[in-house]
């Protein structure tokens, strides 16, 4: 098993770890940075009207509807489905807006 693995890597074990440390690194920077995005993103959609609101589902929608007839054939294979996850997102926000109690 060794030998494959010399044979297959091209690099020794220790270049291998000092690659598998730069991963890890670039990851943790990643990660902290896509944090801090999404951060700042909540934080300019907490200002948002209801009008501004309304049109980002309209771009979400029409974004939508033009990739599925980009790829309809495609998605004629998974009508089912795509059908089950627009009742499961349905019936999920109809109880997280109606139904769920926020104050427990």
């Amino acid at each position: 098993m060794k030998q494959y693995l010399r044979q297959a890597l091209p690099v020794s074990p220790e270049t291998l770890r000092e690659y598998t440390q730069a991963a890890k690194s670039y990851a943790g920077t990643a990660t902290s940075r896509a944090d801090d995005f999404i951060q700042y993103l909540l934080e300019r959609a907490r200002g948002f009207s209801v009008f501004d609101f309304a049109m980002f589902k309209l771009c979400l929608l029409s974004f939508g509807i033009w990739l599925g007839a980009l790829f309809s054939k495609f998605f004629r294979r998974f009508r089912v489905i795509v059908f089950l996850g627009f009742i499961a997102s349905y019936i999920y926000l109809i109880w997280r807006i109606f139904l769920r109690n926020d104050q427990d």
